[in-house]
């Protein structure tokens, strides 16, 4: 008797708990998406920087509190979904949240070389307070941390390739 195993099968099994795990986070970070704004260090960005211009959000860094790219990405998510919409003003911080969770089970499996251990990370990275807070927070603190795993684990599969410029 001949046993046929389908590799998708197999392949979708080894995500069930790591697609599991993102789920939670996701809810961890839908909810309470759409508080009040100006909790959390949101009223300094959003006074001085997020209802100005853009031509003025984009030219002045006259304090650390304005995250240009965080600030042009947040500008064009009100264009599209309104000002005053709480969600649309946190979207890109929720997204780059969500997307830094993925990168960083990514990063563990480029690491780690261990399926255990990237999900313990995933799962921890999760379920993280400050993590979900900044993934909450119309700041560029998510962002941050997204660009910052995505460097890293381009830098590792830069490394891979063993190409090196001499």
């Amino acid at each position: 008797m001949q046993i046929i195993v389908n590799p998708l099968n197999l392949k979708f099994k080894c995500f069930i708990i790591p697609i599991s795990i993102l789920t939670i986070g996701i809810g961890l970070r839908i909810w309470d998406l759409d508080r009040l704004l100006g909790h959390h260090d949101e009223n300094h960005y959003l006074l001085y920087f997020g209802f100005s211009t853009l031509k003025y959000s984009a030219t002045n860094y006259f304090s650390a509190s304005n995250h240009i790219f965080h600030t042009l990405l947040m500008r064009v998510s009100m264009y599209f979904f309104g000002d005053e919409n709480e969600v649309a003003i946190r979207l890109p911080s929720f997204i780059s949240g969500i997307a830094c969770l993925w990168l960083i089970y990514l990063t563990s499996c480029a690491i780690f070389r261990s399926q255990l251990i990237a999900n313990f990370a995933l799962l921890a990275a999760a379920l993280n307070p400050i993590h979900i807070l900044y993934s909450q927070t119309a700041r560029g603190y998510g962002l941050l941390m997204f660009l910052s795993i995505l460097t890293l684990f381009a830098l590792i599969k830069f490394l891979e390739t063993k190409h090196f410029v001499r």
